[in-house]
């Protein structure tokens, strides 16, 4: 599913009237100082203010702008919560705006059911708001619902701008409807204009969605003739974005599409066309490609050549997530085919794995829960086996090399909690 954090913060939207005192010059001081981006100072600000009203509705939601702004998402949250809670219930557009900002807080904590429940609600006390709208939509997507984020947009009574195609583009492509993905895409790229939006798009990464519905139509209906045109629509924009400073992002969308994944012989041919289109493949890109057509010898051919390189610290890295990759696949292939395991070739797999990770270095738990590029070589160990051995029976008999192998993970509790959990047999979760 793909995400998009376009959620709109509403910033202000309360029509308040200055009442003399120094309670509103403060607030307005306290303002200026988001406007200028001295978001700690406005902190101290609004804590001071509600220190004198506790339940100003103003000064909890400045405060929640504040704090969001500082990316203390948690604190933005709660007071927009209590923004909420304290306003009047006949004060529907001010609701709206405290719905609507504990959606956006949300959507940054993760939580996108929530996330998606106050931008609904936000929605439907001010059905007026484009921002609302676009909010309600946004997060019904996030969260999985991209058939009822098209309904609200569909139904809405305001004209919708141009920045609505994108969102319909990835519904649709979520929903497996790779045409209307297509055309709305296409709707949105020939009409946008960036000043004329107030939802700051990623471009690149508008197009990388487009691309990957594009691709997924390929290979879904790769002998239609009628998919020509779009093929070569698709392998003139690769080649457009391969000469990007964001080209790698090419490969992550094309590697995380699942449709390439389910349609493997139908998408082989078709990703070797895609490389003969990209702006001077490099052997770092060759090695995803090999890697994905399940040629793993000579993905370990590459990735050999590829680490005698001067690597920077994010390509040796990558280098040896794959050069452990292809020869972890390798291994479980034979231990399926033969039912005995070479521990020799083990020892090496697992010395891969060790060096994929810094050296000397025990990670801590946060690390390895909110880093990807450390998660990756964890969950792949666990899921490629799962891959090869998915009943209970064959699990049990692979577990214990998947517990040599991630005993090299450098987090002392996470490997006793590992042995733990494996001993049993189970690769689940």
């Amino acid at each position: 599913m793909i995400k998009t954090l376009t959620t709109i913060l509403l910033l202000a939207g309360l029509s308040c009237f200055a009442q003399n005192g120094s309670f509103d010059e403060r607030m307005e001081y306290g303002n200026n100082q988001i406007d200028s981006k001295n978001y700690e100072e406005a902190i101290t600000v609004f804590e001071k203010l509600l220190t004198e009203q506790p339940k100003n509705v103003r000064a909890l939601n400045n405060a929640g702008r504040a704090y969001f702004n500082s990316k203390n998402f948690e604190k933005a949250k709660e007071k927009f919560r209590l923004a909420a809670l304290y306003a009047s219930p006949d004060d529907k557009e001010d609701l709206a705006l405290y719905y609507s900002n504990l959606s956006a807080s949300y959507t940054y904590l993760n939580d996108d059911e929530k996330a998606y429940q106050y931008a609904i609600k936000a929605y439907l006390m001010n059905e007026d708001s484009e921002q609302n709208l676009w909010n309600a939509a946004s997060n019904a997507q996030n969260f999985q619902k991209c058939e009822e984020a098209i309904k609200l947009m569909d139904k809405a009574k305001i004209d919708k701008k141009n920045h609505f195609n994108s969102l319909y583009g990835r519904c649709y492509k979520n929903l497996g409807d790779y045409e209307k993905s297509i055309k709305s895409f296409t709707t949105f790229f020939d009409n946008y204009v960036a000043e004329d939006d107030f939802v700051m798009f990623d471009i690149d990464e508008e197009k990388y969605v487009y691309l990957g519905s594009q691709i997924a139509l390929i290979i879904k209906n790769l002998k239609n003739d009628e998919n020509l045109q779009y093929k070569e629509s698709t392998l003139k924009l690769i080649n457009e974005m391969s000469k990007s400073g964001k080209r790698y992002t090419i490969f992550e969308k094309l590697f995380d599409n699942d449709l390439v994944w389910e349609n493997k012989e139908n998408a082989k041919p078709i990703l070797k066309d895609i490389y003969k289109n990209i702006d001077k493949p490099t052997l770092s890109e060759n090695i995803y490609l090999y890697y994905y057509l399940q040629d793993y010898k000579k993905t370990l051919e590459l990735t050999n050549k590829f680490l005698q390189g001067n690597l920077d610290s994010d390509e040796l890295m990558h280098g040896r997530l794959y050069d452990y990759l292809a020869s972890y696949q390798l291994l479980l292939q034979d231990f399926k085919k033969n039912n005995k395991i070479n521990e020799a070739e083990l020892d090496a797999v697992a010395t891969k794995y060790k060096n994929v990770f810094s050296e000397h270095k025990d990670y801590n738990r946060p690390d390895l829960e909110n880093k990807k590029e450390l998660q990756l070589p964890i969950m792949k160990t666990l899921t490629l086996a799962k891959k090869y051995f998915d009943s209970p029976e064959e699990q049990t008999k692979v577990a214990p090399i998947v517990i040599k192998i991630l005993n090299n993970t450098p987090h002392t509790k996470f490997k006793k909690e590992l042995n733990e959990f494996l001993s049993k047999g189970a690769l689940e979760n």
